[in-house]
């Protein structure tokens, strides 16, 4: 299994970081530009997790279950995707440090 870190720093604070990450609705390609509207999908909602497509492209996306139980961390593992590589996970935490994320395949 490989793991990859990567550290973000910003002036947001740790709370709009997690509900930028955990909004849902139909803003969220507004929110992150890198999303194609139409390849944005949520199949279910619910208190700490989400089931969603999202993609940039037609040849790339991917079903992802995203998961924020754990108070500062979003953690989303791909489920199905048009890459070669499904049940990648990604996480993204935080604090009053610098944001971090890691995936793991």
């Amino acid at each position: 299994m490989s793991r990859v870190e990567i550290d973000v720093e910003s002036s947001a604070s740790p709370e709009r970081v997690i509900a930028g990450l955990t909004n849902f609705t139909e803003r969220r390609p507004e929110l992150w530009p890198g999303l194609n509207p139409k390849k944005y999908r949520v199949y279910e909602v619910g208190d700490t997790w989400a089931d969603v497509q999202e993609g940039n492209n037609d040849k790339i996306w991917a079903r992802e279950r995203y998961d924020w139980s754990t108070p500062g961390t979003v953690r989303w593992t791909v489920q199905q995707t048009a890459s070669p590589r499904p049940a990648t996970s990604w996480r993204r935490s935080s604090g009053r440090s610098p944001v971090a994320a890691a995936a793991s395949t």
